[in-house]
């Protein structure tokens, strides 16, 4: 692996400025948000911490970057729900466990999302009982991948019922 990660990752975190003093338009912001979900979906680099080179940690700095687009002012419902995706499709498609502390940022996006439209608890929940279904039905069960995903997923969901600001509803359902 190259170290264009450290690079791509650390740059990714520059749109936080603007949710916090915004200066993009919605449909500046809108082409952002679908910059940094095909960036997201993309990035193979998942290493956190890399010996003699500091971190990496491309997936839990696009989980920031989420995170802060979850904040801005500006981000539509539409988009709501395309961040929601690229996250979850992420944690799918992930290829090696996230020990970094990875699974409880992406969290907080989902919360801070919870708390901007309360529609987002719905679709969350539709979406994590297909994603539950597609893994459970997976061909891969006797392969590493499926038991990766299983780790990765079993950490994001612990996440929310390990935090105060999880909805009820949502870890109701994630609980059962």
């Amino acid at each position: 692996m190259s170290d264009a990660v450290f690079y791509r990752s650390f740059s990714a975190l520059l749109i936080d400025s603007d949710a916090k003093q915004p200066f993009l338009t919605s449909k500046e912001l809108e082409k952002v948000v679908l910059t940094i979900c095909a960036y997201y979906v993309m990035e193979l680099d998942t290493r956190g911490f890399v010996t003699y080179k500091g971190w990496a940690h491309a997936i839990a700095h696009g989980a920031d970057v989420f995170l802060s687009l979850a904040e801005h002012s500006l981000l539509e419902s539409e988009n709501q729900l395309i961040i929601m995706l690229t996250v979850l499709s992420k944690l799918e498609a992930m290829k090696s466990p996230l020990n970094f502390g990875e699974p409880t940022r992406m969290m907080e996006i989902f919360n801070r999302l919870f708390q901007k439209n309360s529609s987002n608890e719905k679709r969350f929940i539709r979406q994590v009982t297909n994603l539950n279904e597609r893994i459970k039905n997976s061909p891969e069960k006797n392969q590493e991948n499926y038991w990766i995903r299983f780790y990765n997923l079993h950490q994001f969901y612990n996440s929310f019922l390990q935090n105060s600001a999880t909805p009820e509803k949502v870890q109701h359902f994630l609980a059962t």
